[in-house]
Order: structure tokens, then C-alpha cells, then sequence
């Protein structure tokens, strides 16, 4: 009788499980969620500076600029454009924005770069990639986002955690950003509607996860993870629909 031996641990009869290591990454802005968090808790930080922040960064070069006349600005943020300057003014009073000539504007390095660059002086910040594509803009252009909707988007880029995940306490973020808790619950559910965040895939409560459309923090090799998740959600939204 011929004995067979059993596979040996070390040697794995069954396949490792493959995880996508390449995944085409669109072009970004590294946004520091330490300046983020600032900018969301400055009550002077209004809708109209959001806006116009969140054009900016998806239009800024390697150098940090971004070259758009005001007009153009206020076309695509569909606003007056006598509404701009205030803005402008807001965000430069912050210091994260500065105009180095008619037309093109600076956004500072300690709030986003486009570059990654290794710091000597200490370790690297936190940061998410913030991706500079249409949805980025159309969020910014939307008419039906108030300025406490735009404030708490910001907010939810700051406290970003790992593969998109964040967690939202009404009670401590109005408290922060100087806002009633109420605003915030407000906020969270016009974000959640519009598709912007998504209940926490598993099922944590206070947790929600950020659409990969607008950002994504991580190892890129998990975006597609990420991606696969969205997409069932929404298939799983539409046969509901359905029903």
C-alpha cells in the first residue's frame, strides 16, 4: 500500500491570494490633514472660501500654483465674482493661500503640496491624496451645498483615517468647529445622500467612509479594494430601489 505524505506547511498547496499591487493613481494633491483641521475650525473659513479652495487644489501645478482668472473662478464655482475676493481675502488672512500675480495664486506648502518631498527636520505629516479630477470641482460648484456642509466636508478630510475611514461625533465636532451639533447631524446627512460618504462597510457605529471619487488615504495597492466595496454598495442601493 503507498502511503502519501501530507503537503508540508512551509510549501503552501494552495495559492497565495493575489492583491493588486498596480493600480493607476490620477493625479493628486497632498492635503495635510493638520491644516485641513485648522481650516475646518476656523469659523471664518465660510462656503465661498471652501469652494474656492477645493477648485484651487484641484488645479495646481508641481509649483503649488494655479493659474485661473477670477472670472474664470467664478464661472466655474457659478457665483458672483464680486463673492471671490472676500474669499481670497479669508484664505490668504488664514495662510494658506497667496496671489503671486494677476491670475495665479499660490496655495501655501504647509497646507498641500503636489510634490512629495522628505522632510529632514522631522517626520512626515499625515496626509490624504486628494484626487484633482471633475468630481473634486463639481463638488465645489455644487449650489445645493451649504457653507456648514462644505465646512464639514473639510472637517471629514482632517480626521481622515486609514483606507478612507472616518468617525463622526456630532456632539464633539460641533463643539470644535464651533457649530450646534444639530448643524453637523444636518451636514452629515446631505453628505451621505449626495453620495460624498457611505456607511462604514463594517458596520461600526459613528463610522462612515469617503468616497474613493474625491480621496483616498492608504496603501495604494488597497484602492481597488476600496473601489470593489463602493460598487457593490451602489448595486446593492439600485435592487433596493428596485424593489
Amino acid at each position: 500500500m503507498r502511503v502519501l505524505s501530507l503537503p508540508s506547511m512551509r510549501r503552501r498547496p494552495w495559492p497565495r491570494r493575489q492583491v493588486d499591487c498596480l493600480v493607476r493613481c490620477p493625479l493628486h494633491t497632498r492635503l495635510f490633514l493638520d491644516a485641513a483641521g485648522q481650516l475646518a475650525n476656523n469659523p471664518s473659513i465660510q462656503g465661498e472660501a471652501w469652494r474656492v479652495l477645493l477648485l484651487l487644489l484641484s488645479l495646481v501645478d508641481g509649483e503649488n500654483r494655479a493659474v485661473v482668472p477670477t472670472a474664470e473662478l467664478a464661472a466655474r464655482l457659478t457665483v458672483p465674482r464680486q463673492n471671490i475676493w472676500p474669499a481670497m481675502t479669508q484664505l490668504a488672512q488664514a495662510g494658506c493661500l497667496r496671489r503671486v500675480s494677476p491670475g495665479t495664486y499660490q496655495v501655501s506648502p504647509q497646507a498641500a503640496s503636489r510634490r512629495h518631498e522628505a522632510r529632514e527636520d522631522g517626520p512626515q505629516p499625515h496626509y490624504l491624496r486628494l484626487w484633482q479630477t471633475d468630481a473634486l470641482r463639481q463638488l465645489a460648484a455644487d449650489e445645493t451645498l451649504h457653507a456648514s456642509d462644505l465646512r464639514l466636508f473639510g472637517k471629514v478630510l482632517s480626521a481622515m483615517r486609514w483606507s478612507n475611514v472616518v468617525r463622526i461625533l456630532p456632539p464633539q465636532w460641533g463643539q470644535e468647529m464651533g457649530v450646534a451639533r444639530q448643524t453637523v447631524g444636518r451636514s452629515l446627512k446631505v453628505l451621505l445622500a449626495k453620495g460624498v460618504l457611505m456607511p462604514d462597510f463594517r458596520g461600526r457605529p459613528d463610522h462612515y467612509t469617503l468616497s474613493f471619487q474625491y480621496g483616498y488615504r492608504g496603501h495604494m495597492r488597497y484602492l481597488s479594494r476600496l473601489r470593489r466595496q463602493e460598487h457593490a454598495l451602489h448595486q446593492l442601493q439600485r435592487l433596493a430601489g428596485e424593489a
